[in-house]
């Protein structure tokens, strides 16, 4: 019975057709094999798309079919980032035999008995007038490309975790001589951003379920990237390894198959908790930064720098959903660097939606704060009232990322020795430092985030025996 049933074989599928025009054959005959391939999709649970409907760029779209002997071309690859170019013959069969067929005999450029035939001239042509749709190369250097330079491949060591919860991932080349340069860096989100699912889901169903955002300009911009000097990063957050829905070692996995694949000296850093090093707080951006320079943030280049993530908090339109948040724009925020979309970097799109922050939806903002009444009001209520103390003290900051705690510290307690284990890197050194400083009879101030009881306890105590 089963042969006879008609399947929803493409209840998935949003196709575009593309027509072929071969020499002088006539219209009526392209026309009519267009009209019964559209049939034979819908028939059996599948949407097309026309050229009039379709988007500038259509990220609805996930199957582009072209006929026997043409050719993807670079135009349609920007038009429709997201879909797989395959031959219609690939919904002929699937239909003959009641069953989908596995795609990948059947896309474009691999030769296999569906695609083989006589060759001849033959043309694209996209509905009746495509949109003039032109490669934007996105220039975040300042300057030409250097394409005479040599890239080395990536070496992979071993997976580190750094406080329970930040997966890194050192596959930088093997290490040259130290230049005495700042470093510019090129930081990407993962899922979203540089690949997407292969089955279309939100989130991958196996480490297995992933292809690259733009199958040729994702790499391409990234080799760009790295032969101007850049140090490519990854910053992702991975909340699947904390609620058990993936393990980490299937994630740590499917990461190495990705920089093998892209074949570049890269960082990676993977935040799987709720604390400091998720986005879009910044304690994995300090852990790179201690990684890459023991000068801490003065050896990064941040006007060169950027962040390019799909989290912007992009509003809904016409053909896309609204971005499910604007974790990635914020991280790039807190920083203090250029922030792209990968819309905007990787195809180059001018559209506003894409390009224009004003657009975006980021929640709370804290630049709409007013702090008093007045910016011209008193700092401190009653105005007589003073932060430094003319006795011996320590000071214990409290706070989470980015909430000013640096800032406070060096505006209205430069004075005091300042004690960072942002800076330190380990808590023993910090230890050491105040005291050092309390001997000295000198006021000391902690800028940890000190969430812990226990660690400021620990701070209060040194404080009372001192």
């Amino acid at each position: 019975m089963d042969a006879f049933v008609k399947r929803q074989l493409f209840a998935k599928d949003v196709a575009f057709l593309v027509a072929q025009v071969e020499n002088r054959v006539a219209d009526g005959d392209a026309a009519k094999g267009l009209v019964d391939l559209r049939a034979l999709l819908q028939m059996h649970g599948g949407a097309v798309v026309d050229s009039s409907e379709a988007d500038t760029e259509d990220s609805r779209v996930n199957v582009v079919l072209l006929p026997e002997g043409l050719e993807e071309s670079e135009m349609l690859k920007l038009r429709f980032p997201r879909a797989e170019m395959l031959r219609a013959q690939w919904v002929k069969d699937s239909v003959a035999k009641n069953r989908r067929q596995a795609m990948t005999s059947y896309r474009v450029g691999v030769e296999t008995t569906h695609s083989k035939s006589s060759a001849g001239n033959k043309t694209l042509q996209i509905g009746t007038e495509p949109p003039p749709m032109k490669k934007q190369k996105v220039d975040t250097s300042g300057g030409a490309v250097k394409t005479d330079v040599e890239l080395l491949g990536p070496q992979l060591r071993p997976w580190k975790v750094v406080q329970k919860s930040l997966h890194v991932l050192d596959a930088r080349a093997e290490q040259t001589e130290a230049r005495d340069v700042k470093v510019k860096i090129a930081g990407f989100d993962l899922d979203g951003t540089i690949i997407v699912t292969k089955s279309g889901k939100r989130f991958a169903k196996d480490k297995d379920d992933w292809k690259w955002f733009h199958s040729t300009l994702v790499r391409d911009k990234l080799v760009q990237l790295a032969k101007e000097g850049y140090t490519l990063v990854i910053f992702s957050n991975q909340n699947g390894i904390a609620k058990g829905n993936v393990s980490d070692t299937e994630v740590q996995t499917k990461v190495e198959a990705i920089v093998k694949s892209l074949n570049l000296p890269m960082l990676v850093y993977l935040g799987t908790e709720s604390d400091m090093m998720r986005k879009p707080r910044v304690g994995a951006w300090k852990e790179m930064v201690g990684l890459l320079s023991a000068k801490g943030e003065e050896a990064i280049d941040k006007q060169e720098s950027f962040y390019c993530g799909d989290a912007a908090g992009r509003p809904k339109i016409a053909g896309r959903t609204k971005d499910f948040a604007a974790t990635d724009y914020k991280f790039a925020l807190n920083i203090g660097i250029r922030f792209y979309t990968p819309e905007g970097l990787f195809l180059g799109s001018k559209q506003r939606i894409h390009t224009r922050p004003d657009m975006w939806e980021l929640g709370f903002d804290p630049k709409s704060i007013v702090l008093n009444e007045s910016s011209d009001g008193p700092l401190l209520n009653p105005a007589s009232a003073r932060i430094v103390s003319p006795n011996q003290e320590v000071v214990v900051l409290v706070g989470p990322p980015a909430s000013g705690k640096s800032f406070f510290a060096k505006t209205h307690l430069s004075s005091y020795v300042l004690v960072s284990q942002d800076e330190l890197r380990t808590a023993a050194k910090c230890k050491k430092k105040c005291l050092e400083a309390l001997a000295l009879k000198k006021s000391v101030v902690i800028d940890n985030t000190n969430r812990e009881p226990r660690t400021r306890k620990e701070w209060i105590t040194i404080g009372q025996q001192q």
